[in-house]
């Protein structure tokens, strides 16, 4: 019987008034020694790779990178980096929600699709020579939160929506052939067209039955296999998302709790502050009242308010 490939989802929880989490220094050396399994995360992953070269594993297919890669990893896309034998590559990586990040200028979940509608494997390696203007937005980026200079928050903002729209325009411009969720089927990426549907329908009536006859599984092998990649159930991930947009609602609107919990998918105020604390720790208030003394408060504070995933290379 073949072995099932076990998977690693990767959670990182983000500030909504600014959801950019820098991982950065000479700890991210990436050893010759392949991961046992891939992983893939909650946000997009954004790597660039400032020293040596190796292979990076996405889905079934594998690439090379060197000194100068950017890399572009999707939600919902299992992979794994390592070096070259005898190398050490080093890297940094942004894992950014970009929804949340550019809420204001681009509030459509629509404007977001081609993320995941139109992207391909390979499409996640980029050279300064295949792409030098994402190439020099990402490196931008990076300085910008290493520095953080006056105003670093609008300047990154203003590079991401830049980067976003350079990516929209390469990935258009590509051969049509099949994504990497239609390219790779089984383990995590067999669960890719229910992540595409639920991150742009959250806020309404979701039936697991549907979301199974997405990835083409029965509801009882849908859920099994949820659980064992995820380790919640898929009603469990659907209230930790609507959780999540509310978080960034409460923190960039001056809409009621009550007109955002509807707009979230909760059936109930009872039922959204009752999932909010489990997961957020605090009242949906409180957690407005929060992040508004954030806001005005301290500019050096730590914008990351946690997050659950590797905080460091893989061995």
């Amino acid at each position: 019987m073949k072995k099932k490939q076990v998977l690693e989802y990767r959670v990182y929880e983000l500030q909504p008034q600014f959801p950019v989490l820098l991982l950065d220094g000479d700890a991210w050396r990436i050893s010759p020694q392949k991961s046992g399994r891939l992983h893939f995360h909650n946000c997009l992953e954004f790597g660039f790779c400032h020293s040596g070269s190796g292979q990076i594993q996405i889905g079934r297919e594998t690439f090379p990178f060197s000194s100068g890669t950017v890399t572009f990893m999707p939600q919902h896309l299992p992979h794994t980096t390592w070096s070259n034998e005898g190398d050490t590559s080093l890297w940094s990586y942004l894992f950014v929600d970009l929804r949340g990040l550019l809420f204001q200028t681009m509030a459509n979940d629509e404007d977001y699709e081609f993320i995941h509608s139109q992207f391909k494997p390979d499409q996640s390696i980029i050279t300064a020579s295949k792409n030098p203007k994402a190439h020099f937005l990402t490196n931008n980026i990076l300085d910008e939160m290493r520095a953080q200079r006056d105003n670093h928050d609008l300047v990154i903002r203003s590079l991401f929506l830049t980067l976003f729209c350079v990516l929209k325009r390469h990935f258009s411009n590509q051969p049509n052939h099949p994504s990497a969720s239609q390219n790779v089927p089984g383990s995590g990426l067999a669960l890719a067209p229910a992540f595409q549907y639920l991150y742009t329908n959250y806020m309404n009536p979701i039936r697991i039955e549907e979301l199974a006859e997405r990835c083409h599984m029965s509801q009882t092998h849908f859920r099994r296999l949820f659980l064992a990649i995820i380790g919640v159930s898929p009603l469990q991930f659907i209230n930790a998302l609507r959780v999540d947009r509310a978080g960034l609602l409460l923190t960039s609107t001056s809409e009621t709790i009550l007109e955002i919990a509807q707009s979230v998918g909760f059936a109930s105020l009872s039922s959204f502050n009752r999932h909010f604390i489990k997961q957020k720790g605090m009242t949906p208030r409180d957690f407005r009242n929060m992040n508004q003394k954030l806001e005005t408060g301290n500019k050096d504070q730590t914008r990351v308010l946690k997050y659950t995933g590797w905080t460091q290379a893989d061995p």
